[in-house]
């Protein structure tokens, strides 16, 4: 996969068919006063993330993800 560009829609749960990650969710919990903190946290948040989607099956993700829609 060439730099800058997102696996095929579907590959991996959590990204979105523009290549965005899904990483806050809507109670997220932000404070603007501390924009690094911020950024810190969704850094964090994104290698996690990318390390769970590449190290381990995610079938039960995309399940999970899926109910998420319907509830």
């Amino acid at each position: 996969m060439a730099w800058g560009s997102s696996p095929a829609h579907l590959t991996y749960p959590h990204i979105e068919r523009q290549g965005l990650l899904c990483l806050l969710g809507e109670n997220a919990d932000i404070d603007p006063l501390s924009p690094e903190v911020l950024v810190l946290d969704i850094v964090s948040e994104a290698c996690a993330l990318i390390e769970h989607l590449v190290g381990e099956q995610t079938e039960k993700d995309f399940q999970n993800e899926l109910l998420s829609y319907w509830d």
